[in-house]
Formats: C-alpha cells, structure tokens, sequence
C-alpha cells in the first residue's frame, strides 16, 4: 500500500512539473512576442507590431501581464491607424472569439478559399448556429470568449 501511495506521488509531482514547464514556456513566449511587437512599433512597423501583439495574445494564459498588455496595445494601434487615416489596416473586422478550448464563434472566415462558415460548422459541431453575423464581439463575450481577434473582411 505504502508503494502504491509513493507511485501515485511521483507521478502527481511529474504532472505537475510538466505543467509548470508548460505554463512557463507560454509566458516566456508571450514575453518574447510583447517585447517584439514593442520593438517593431517603435521602428514604425505597424503591421509586424499587429503580428507579433496577435502572437502574444493567443499565448494566453490566466493573469499574464503580456497578454492584457498586448491586447491593450492592439486597441491603441487601431485607433491611432484610424486617427492617422490608415483605413485599410485599421479596417480589419471582427472574426472570431476564443476560449482556451478553441473559438467559441466565427464571425467570417480569414481565407474565403480555403473554408467556408458551412465547412467550419460540419467540421466543429460545437460552432453550429455560432458563425456569421449572429457572431459578434458581444455574442462571443457572453459565450465566455476572453480573446477577440480580428482580420480583413
């Protein structure tokens, strides 16, 4: 009994340190993207700063500082892109909202080509009844989404 109990610890303390190794990477990731979205709009790349803040965001984990931070820096970028008059990025629209278990919404699809809202439903049953305009960022909220992102329509 004393050695099944032991075998149980051991195995519970490699899970949990596999987790922490896990949880750590995606932190020391979204770090790395932050701090290169931060690099690239200072050097006035705008839309190498979208990318690399669009990174750090889907590295999300609970309570990171990148992730607000880069979401937050995302919402200041569109609105100086609009103010500035660049319409044709600042003009991205709505796609998706996520959970940590997968979008829970699409809104459109980013390559038409590729896939339609009829193909994502057949192929994700969970997002039956949950594309198109009934899709909003406000739909997605109110289904738990915590990351919004957006692409040219």
């Amino acid at each position: 009994m004393r050695s099944f109990r032991r075998q149980v610890a051991v195995v519970l303390l490699g899970v949990t340190l596999a987790l922490a190794v896990i949880v750590v990477r995606l932190l020391v990731d979204a770090r790395t993207a932050y701090r290169n979205g931060a690099a690239a709009e200072a050097r006035g790349e705008v839309s190498e700063a979208i990318r690399f803040y669009l990174d750090a965001g889907r590295l999300y984990v609970p309570g990171s500082p990148f992730t607000r931070g880069a979401l937050d820096r995302l919402d200041a970028l569109g609105v100086a892109l609009v103010t500035k008059g660049d319409y044709a990025t600042a003009r991205m629209a709505f796609e998706a909202g996520w959970t940590a278990d997968g979008a829970v919404c699409v809104n459109h699809a980013r390559v038409k080509d590729n896939i339609s809202l009829g193909d994502i439903e057949a192929r994700w049953p969970r997002l039956a009844g949950r594309t198109g305009v009934v899709c909003t960022e406000a739909a997605a909220r109110s289904l738990g989404a915590v990351l919004f992102n957006r692409s040219l329509p």
